[in-house]
């Protein structure tokens, strides 16, 4: 089983909320588990556990990050990353809000 992690910080605007983002991935069906940090109330993580990481990622791609009227606040507030082949140790960076970055793919 992998995780996916959708790291919200939600300060960078305050459009929408963690809220809002739980509910968008519980309409099309996935149920993350949430973590908040404590000392930071403006960090939210929804992990995704799963044994078919690909389908996540593209049911993700398709409906959270394209094409509905929160994509552009997810992706300017938001940073996923999954699981690599050896867990944690070399961790996949999917999306980040620096568009900088160079992302990996699944």
């Amino acid at each position: 089983m992998k995780c996916l992690s959708i790291q919200l910080q939600s300060h960078a605007t305050n459009v929408f909320s963690a809220e809002d983002l739980i509910r968008l991935v519980k309409s099309i069906g996935r149920y993350p588990e949430v973590d908040r940090d404590e000392a930071n109330d403006n960090l939210v993580v929804l992990n995704f556990f799963t044994e078919e990481l690909p389908v996540l990622w593209v049911d993700l791609k398709t409906k959270v990050l394209a094409d509905n009227p929160m994509a552009e606040w997810v992706k300017s507030s938001t940073i996923i990353v999954c699981e690599g082949d050896n867990e944690w140790q070399d961790y996949l960076l999917l999306s980040h809000f620096d568009d900088s970055e160079k992302f990996d793919h699944i």
